[in-house]
């Protein structure tokens, strides 16, 4: 169903917001979606409470600032090993391209082994029966009735809340506090937390009220995945944590960026952003770029290396030891501590957009900041291959078959390197010209995307105020 524009409301209403990680903070904080702070009660549970920074940088806003509250997992009988199954008959019904090859790439959460096949027999049976909806429906209906938070029941009967939004809906402890509130009659919002959450990660066990997506492509596939969505109102805001690139108060001069590591503004700068090494060891190919930097191959370019900033763990400066002058790894302060005492702050979003403003071309493998660069429009070198050379067809997979990254992979978009030898020629060719492949950029930013206006932060607001107009009237 698709709602009626989006209009402010002039009522008040007490707003609760869930962050279960790192980079969800982002999103609400450094937007105008913390504006709501201004004419409503905002509250916002967060695994990040604990972090020195935290409560000052949120003080501005007015917004009530509280820790999550904890929850149960599920046990391995029967809830969890019921929600496997369905998880496996979503697979093979409908041929889930991203998590058949996780599984061949044995990269599911780990378990016994003959758990593992006990459920992928099961899964089978069920969707060769095409019984896989039914299926879930009943087991989201069990596992809705399954209260696993007792510290969030009493603080929603403290708080009464008039909505709940959930940046976490595919992880585990926040559908568990939305289950408490829809317990109350409390409804909840899933904003969906990036654009292959719907297609990659764990399914999500709670028929939320509403969903927020960021794009048109988003949308479909949150309906391929979850048809029962198409009753409820889906809201397509952009992607909020991007606001900041067109924010000025976020902008450094190139000169003021440059001298942050002693570089000359006048020569060029290559990125290589590093993703999650949950999948693919990546930093073989930082290895490769250094002794490239050392043996005068990349000319008279500079070096910057970006851990990602939620699994950084502040081992990379041991693998690359005696970096030359043109070469850094950008600091991470909270490198290697608990998720839940990490947090970016302005400083730190002050770097990362400054990184993806002034940097000359992108080095990385199939990770989300090859939208970070597309919007900037700096020039993207996707890796087509494993660094360390052992999950080879994995990263195959990944770029010609996930939905999400098939379509901006096989674009052009960007330069796909099937080897190193075709990294060093992508990266002369955009430092040459970088307007090659410019017109792809564009296309990727507004594929993924939808709007880049800056004000995708506004228009989430807007979409929960519209939500509660409709909801309450």
């Amino acid at each position: 169903m698709k709602p009626d524009k989006p209009q402010p409301s002039q009522k008040a209403y007490t707003i609760l917001c869930l962050s279960s990680a790192l980079l969800d903070d982002r999103k609400m904080l450094y937007s105008e979606f913390s504006n709501l702070a201004a004419d409503h009660h905002l509250a916002v549970w967060t695994t990040s409470h604990a972090h020195d920074d935290y409560l000052k940088e949120w003080a501005p806003t007015g917004a009530e600032i509280a820790a999550l509250p904890d929850a149960r997992p599920y046990g391995y009988m029967p809830d969890e090993m019921l929600y496997k199954i369905t998880d496996k008959a979503f697979e093979f019904q409908f041929d889930s391209k991203a998590r058949k090859s996780m599984r061949q790439a044995r990269m599911e959460t780990p378990g016994s082994k003959l758990h593992a096949n006990l459920t992928l027999v099961l899964g089978k049976t069920v969707a060769a029966a095409r019984a896989q909806p039914a299926l879930e429906r009943r087991v989201m209906k069990k596992l809705n009735r399954v209260g696993r938070s007792p510290e969030a029941r009493k603080m929603l009967e403290q708080l009464k809340p008039d909505v709940v939004v959930v940046t976490g809906p595919n992880r585990s402890q926040e559908p568990a506090i939305a289950i408490e509130a829809r317990m109350q009659g409390i409804p909840v919002i899933a904003a969906i937390h990036s654009w292959d959450n719907l297609t990659t990660k764990r399914r999500m066990i709670v028929d939320y009220d509403a969903y927020i997506v960021w794009a048109e492509a988003m949308k479909a596939d949150l309906l391929t995945c979850y048809p029962y969505a198409e009753k409820k109102p889906i809201y397509i805001t952009g992607a909020s944590q991007y606001d900041v690139f067109w924010n000025p108060e976020f902008h450094l001069s190139k000169g003021e960026f440059c001298a942050q590591y002693g570089f000359d503004p006048a020569k060029p700068i290559l990125l290589h952003a590093l993703g999650s090494p949950n999948l693919i060891v990546e930093y073989p190919a930082a290895q490769q770029l250094v002794q490239w930097l050392k043996n005068g191959r990349l000319g008279d370019a500079q070096l910057i290396i970006r851990p990602h900033p939620q699994f950084d763990d502040g081992q990379l400066r041991s693998l690359l030891p005696d970096l030359p002058p043109n070469a850094v790894i950008q600091n991470n302060r909270d490198a290697g501590k608990p998720l839940n005492l990490r947090f970016q702050s302005r400083a730190d979003i002050i770097e990362w957009v400054n990184t993806f403003r002034h940097c000359d071309v992108l080095i990385n493998s199939s990770s989300s900041v090859t939208i970070d660069a597309a919007i900037q429009d700096m020039p993207v070198i996707n890796l087509d291959f494993d660094p360390e050379g052992r999950q080879n067809q994995l990263v195959w997979d990944i770029n010609h078959l996930w939905p999400h990254f098939k379509p901006i992979a096989e674009s052009d978009g960007l330069w796909l390197a099937k080897d190193y030898d075709s990294v060093l020629e992508g990266i002369n060719a955009y430092l040459e010209d970088p307007s090659l492949h410019r017109a792809g950029r564009a296309w990727i930013g507004e594929y993924v995307i939808g709007t880049l206006d800056g004000q995708a932060g506004k228009r989430m607001a807007d979409a929960v105020l519209h939500f509660l107009a409709s909801y309450r009237a």
